[in-house]
């Protein structure tokens, strides 16, 4: 039986080999899962022919289905914080502190990035079909939900820290913390903005209420793109080749550690064998006398048929009887050995 012997480090490579290879293969089967619901998702425009389809689908709600279209807001525009003249349907800003740490392992300054303020606003908007024929618009619900949300930069500016004095210099070397200074960031979503939005279509009070596009109930993610479907499908096709490369390497690196201790086991397993074989082919070799166990056993007694004296032994013994079994010897044979 193989000896395997895992040390706690193998162990621990082992578990961490096994976690990562999981992970990765989990994270790889559901973005092969999204792309498949991509592809089999219905593709509808925002227009009258939405409300038959809505009709006939199982429970008056189509559980994924991708909508292209222009943004319109459904009220007055929201106005850009940094630039007034701009107008947007969603606004989110931040705020950030961007400052270097000490390392005390690697003994460096590691960039460090902490969020000072964050603020999301948005109106109602809708999506309707780019030429003007039968529009019905879908609203958009819940769009800071999506797990894909497309904005546009339309403000940043970093503002420097101010020079550091002599004692506040000291101070930060004392705590470990350097401010680098105050980063401001806004992102927009414009009205006329082409958007592809995925997700659960339905409509608010059964067949009479207005269209609504928001977080499917599924765990399949809910996306707001300014590119077209056929980009979206690309995307996430990369992020599955992605994936499937890091979980082709977790394994390898699996496959390769188990590999290398059970053939360590096996060499183990092959050398304690080969010594046994040594031992025993001795044994039968030297064969040692029992009684001086210098010399090697050169003859029989008959008629027990042992062999355990030498000659000088068997002619030396006080009695005639067997060392072994107590016989009494008959004969005694000498035997050639090579």
């Amino acid at each position: 039986m193989m000896d395997l012997q895992i040390t706690p480090q193998e162990f621990l490579a082992l578990g961490a080999a096994s976690i990562i290879t999981g992970f990765c293969y989990g994270i790889h089967k559901w973005h092969f899962a999204t792309v498949k619901a991509l592809r089999e998702a219905p593709r509808y425009p925002p227009d009258k022919g939405l409300v038959k389809v809505l009709e006939e689908a199982p429970g008056k709600c189509l559980p994924y289905v991708i909508i292209e279209g222009i943004v319109v807001a459904a009220k007055e525009p929201l106005r850009s914080h940094f630039v007034p003249e701009t107008s947007c349907v969603l606004k989110h800003v931040v705020v950030k502190e961007h400052s270097s740490i000490w390392n005390r392992f690697t003994h460096h300054w590691d960039d460090s990035q902490q969020i000072m303020h964050e603020r999301k606003d948005s109106i109602p908007f809708v999506l309707v079909p780019h030429d003007d024929k039968l529009p019905l618009p879908v609203q958009i619900c819940h769009p800071f939900k999506a797990s894909e949300l497309d904005l546009e930069t339309s403000y940043q500016c970093f503002h420097p820290a101010d020079k550091p004095t002599f004692i506040s210099f000291v101070g930060q070397l004392l705590s470990g913390v350097r401010r680098k200074g105050i980063l401001e960031i806004e992102r927009i979503l414009r009205p006329g903005a082409h958007l592809t939005a995925i997700g659960e279509l339905s409509r608010e009070n059964g067949l009479s209420g207005p269209l609504r596009l928001g977080p499917p109930s599924s765990p399949l993610p809910y996306i707001l793109r300014f590119f077209d479907y056929e980009t979206v499908i690309e995307e996430w096709e990369q992020k599955v080749r992605y994936w499937n490369m890091l979980r082709a390497f977790a394994g390898l690196a699996l496959g390769l550690l188990l590999g290398w201790i059970g053939w360590r086991g096996l060499r183990r397993w092959r050398a304690k064998r080969a010594m046994g074989k040594v031992f025993i082919s001795e044994e039968s070799i030297e064969s040692p006398c029992v009684v001086c166990i210098s010399s090697r056993r050169s003859c029989i007694f008959l008629d027990c048929g042992h062999i355990c004296c030498c000659v000088s032994c068997a002619d030396a013994l006080p009695s005639r009887h067997c060392p072994i079994c107590r016989a009494a010897i008959s004969r005694t044979i000498q035997l050639f050995q090579p």
